[in-house]
């Protein structure tokens, strides 16, 4: 029992400090994700050695309670598991794990899915969106760049905006983004600017009265705090409003200070932007990137390097559909073959041992324990050693599912996505499935071991 209950503390152990380092990872700049993989080895061997104990120790337990094994055929029941599960302990500890990585496998790859058409929508908010370039050599002006949209799809909608800075880190100092290390301004947008965008996303427009608001699409600015954070402008002291944690990409920035139009007079242009929405209807969306790209020659390299400042939304849809199609498949076929795998070998476990079965099951017919008790009695035998392994990973997808909702929480998705139904139907699909093969092994078993009067 010492060993299942050190097993024990491992697994939450390893659990609780994942929890922790995928917190830290994504609030801190000084994270290690090499810590993740330590922690995933930990439950690895976690799991293998809380079955072993248990499943030497278990049965044990159980024959020890005189009113439970006297009742029926309990103790030649107990008697039989003791047998197969002590000696195949490593090799259902080892199932057992390969059931929890097909878990995660399963529930990563639907996460993945779910999570790149959401990250879409907040990084290419509209059709097109630019961050224009102009002193670099073959950038592309916005007049041409739209006549060349114009020829793909009609413009419906455009906006060009601005970025504005005074060159100072103010801001960034109540953030993870300070020190030698980062070079990045304090940057600022209209607040009319930043309602005419968000009208047209269909979002609530904002109304900041001698305040300001921080907009991010980065998971960093979570751990932010700005509630001392003020300025002053003409003698007005401005004061911190709210903070957006999911705001759409609208400039190259890790945060944005969104402030009523007067605050930017005299402030530069750092930046300048432009949203386009296009009409309804099909283009040819990797075209018309290629046709909105440019490159330009580093010299001391001697290269030329391809670059737009235009990005198609469609075309960037088909090309994280591609990318993700290769990984999902793949984390799939891993789940799927594991699962497949871990019952597969079971069956043939409990099939090999038909002979010796039969034999024991002939010793209860003749001591008048009839066909049904017979049948019952197997049935409990089979499915306790199938279940042995899957019951902990069943239980280990409450605080898988908790992890994963951490993570789309900690990546500014937790207003966009919920992943407890498909969790909960992982589960249920692995559930069934389980349960189709402990039905097949036992009537392929009770053929053979049954002993009728």
């Amino acid at each position: 029992m010492l060993v299942t209950g050190v097993s024990l503390v491992g697994i939450i152990v390893s659990f609780i400090f994942f929890s922790r380092e995928l917190k830290h990872i994504f609030l801190e700049v000084d994270s290690n994700p090499g810590n993740l993989v330590w922690l995933m080895l930990l439950l690895a061997i976690s799991l293998v050695t809380f079955h072993m104990g248990l499943a030497k120790s278990l049965m044990y337990i159980l024959l020890g309670f005189k009113h439970f094994t006297q009742r029926g055929t309990n103790q030649f029941l107990l008697r039989q598991l003791s047998a197969m599960l002590s000696s195949n302990a490593i090799l259902l500890g080892s199932l057992s794990f390969l059931i929890v990585f097909a878990m995660i496998a399963a529930n990563f790859s639907f996460l993945y899915k779910e999570i790149e058409e959401a990250n879409l929508d907040k990084q290419y908010p509209f059709d097109i969106i630019a961050n224009i370039n102009a002193e670099q050599e073959g950038s592309i002006p916005l007049e041409q760049a739209k006549e060349t949209i114009e020829s793909y799809m009609p413009i419906d909608w455009s906006k060009v905006y601005n970025g504005y800075s005074t060159n100072e880190r103010t801001f960034h100092k109540h953030t993870i983004w300070q020190g030698d290390k980062y070079q990045d301004v304090d940057m600022f947008m209209k607040e009319s600017d930043v309602n005419e965008l968000l009208q047209e996303l269909g979002s609530k427009p904002l109304n900041l009265e001698n305040q300001f608001a921080i907009f991010s699409d980065m998971p960093g600015i979570q751990g932010a705090d700005f509630s001392e954070a003020s300025f002053n402008h003409k003698g007005q002291t401005y004061t911190l409003s709210h903070v957006v944690e999911s705001m759409p990409m609208f400039l190259w920035s890790y945060f944005v200070i969104v402030v009523p139009d007067e605050v930017v007079e005299g402030m530069e242009i750092s930046q300048t932007a432009v949203a386009i929405t296009l009409e309804e209807g099909p283009f040819d969306a990797q075209k018309l990137q290629d046709a909105l790209s440019y490159s330009y020659k580093i010299e001391e390299n001697n290269y030329s390097i391809l670059s737009s400042d235009y990005r198609v939304k469609e075309q960037r849809r088909l090309y994280a559909a591609a990318f993700s199609a290769i990984f999902i498949v793949g984390a799939l076929y891993l789940a799927v073959v594991f699962i497949l795998l871990a019952m597969a070998i079971l069956a043939l476990k409990i099939l090999s041992n038909l002979r010796d079965d039969e034999k024991k099951y002939r010793l209860l017919n003749r001591l008048g324990v009839n066909e049904e008790l017979q049948r019952k009695t197997l049935a409990k035998q089979i499915f306790v050693f199938f279940t042995f392994p899957i019951v902990v990973p069943i239980c280990l997808s409450i605080p898988i599912t908790i992890i994963l909702n951490q993570f789309i929480d900690l990546a500014g998705f937790s207003a966009m996505l919920n992943f407890n139904i498909v969790s909960v139907s992982i589960v249920v699909v692995i559930g069934m499935i389980y349960f189709l093969y402990f039905m097949v092994t036992f009537g392929l078993t009770k053929k053979y071991v049954i002993q009728r009067r």
